[in-house]
C-alpha cells in the first residue's frame, strides 16, 4: 500500500522564507533570551497566586504557566467537571485577559514572547481579580463545602478598600463577614 504524508503547503519555498526570516529576527532581537528573563518573572509572580483559597497548585515553566482551581484546597479536591476553570476564564476576559480552561479546572495562561515585566504585573492582576469573581461564584453555586478565606478575597470591594486604609496588624472583622466560611 502507499503511505501516503505530507501537507499541501509543507516544504513550500514561501512558507520557509518566511520561518527562516523570523528565525534571524528571534536570534537579532535576542527573542529567546528576554522570554528566558521575563519566564522566571512570570513563575515567580504566578506562585504568589498560591495562596488564593481557590488555588491547589500552580504550575508552569518558563513563559507558560497555569492555575488548578480546586473545592477543597487542604485536600486539592477537584471541582467536579470543568465548569469552574470555564467560568475563570470567561471572568478572565470579560477583564480583559485571555486565558486557556484546561481539562481538570486548570486555567493556562500563554503570553508572547516579547512581554515586559509590567505587562506581567497586568496579567496577575486581572486574574487575580477573575480569580475573585469565580470565588465569589462557587460561592454562591455551593460548589464548594468549605472554601476558608485567607486574606480579604472573600470580602466585598467596599471593605476590601476600607481594609487596605487600616493599619497593619488589626485583626478586628465584623461579625457579617463570618461568610470567609462556606
Amino acid at each position: 500500500g502507499v503511505f501516503g504524508h505530507g501537507y499541501t503547503y509543507s516544504g513550500h519555498p514561501l512558507g520557509c522564507a518566511v520561518a527562516s526570516k523570523v528565525i534571524d529576527i528571534y536570534q537579532r532581537d535576542n527573542i529567546f533570551e528576554h522570554a528566558d528573563r521575563v519566564g522566571e518573572y512570570l513563575q515567580t509572580r504566578l506562585q504568589a497566586l498560591a495562596d488564593h483559597p481557590l488555588i491547589g497548585e500552580v504550575s508552569g515553566v518558563g513563559m507558560i504557566g497555569a492555575v488548578e482551581l480546586v473545592a477543597d484546597k487542604a485536600s486539592k479536591k477537584p471541582f467536579d467537571g470543568m465548569k469552574v476553570g470555564q467560568f475563570c476564564a470567561k471572568a478572565a476576559e470579560e477583564n480583559g485577559l485571555i486565558v486557556r480552561p484546561l481539562g481538570g479546572n486548570r486555567v493556562a495562561v500563554c503570553p508572547p514572547l516579547i512581554i515586559e515585566d509590567e505587562h506581567v504585573d497586568e496579567l496577575i492582576e486581572k486574574l487575580s481579580a477573575a480569580l475573585n469573581v469565580t470565588l465569589d461564584w462557587v460561592r454562591a453555586e455551593s460548589l464548594a463545602r468549605r472554601i476558608r478565606c485567607e486574606g480579604n478575597h472573600c470580602l466585598p470591594q467596599s471593605a476590601r478598600r476600607a481594609l487596605m486604609s487600616w493599619p497593619t496588624g488589626l485583626t478586628f472583622f465584623p461579625a457579617s463577614y463570618s461568610r470567609c466560611w462556606d
